[in-house]
């Protein structure tokens, strides 16, 4: 088994250690994908978790620009219960992301996030 860290970057969630996995993952959780862009400069990531936050900044148009400069990177989308949920999904499963969840249940997050490192 690889004992490397893994490193996941979570923007505009706070997210931490459930405990439960045998291998260390490192957190870095910024507020915004601004400040997510801003970590990502020379630093690798294994895991992208991004909060969809569609009122603030445009979350949909930067997942698709991230898939674009990084087509192997795994990005995880939280979306909450917006109007036209449907649609931004479906766009997001289009630009291929890894996983969208509802981004009101912790619960679903760190199940699948310890499924993710489990298998990592």
């Amino acid at each position: 088994m690889n004992d490397r860290e893994l490193a996941v970057l979570v923007a505009g969630v706070e997210l931490r250690p459930s405990g439960t996995t045998k291998r260390p993952v490192r957190f870095v959780c910024v507020p915004t994908v601004q400040g997510a862009t801003n970590q990502m400069k020379g630093r690798w990531f294994d895991l992208v978790i991004v909060q969809a936050n569609f009122a603030r900044e445009d979350t949909l148009e930067w997942v698709e620009r991230l898939r674009t400069a990084k087509p192997f990177l795994p990005i995880v989308v939280l979306l909450g219960c917006e109007q036209g949920r449907q649609l931004v999904e479906g766009r997001l499963r289009r630009a291929g992301v890894t996983a969208v969840l509802s981004g009101d249940s912790s619960k679903e997050l760190q199940k699948w996030l310890d499924g993710w490192v489990a298998r990592h």
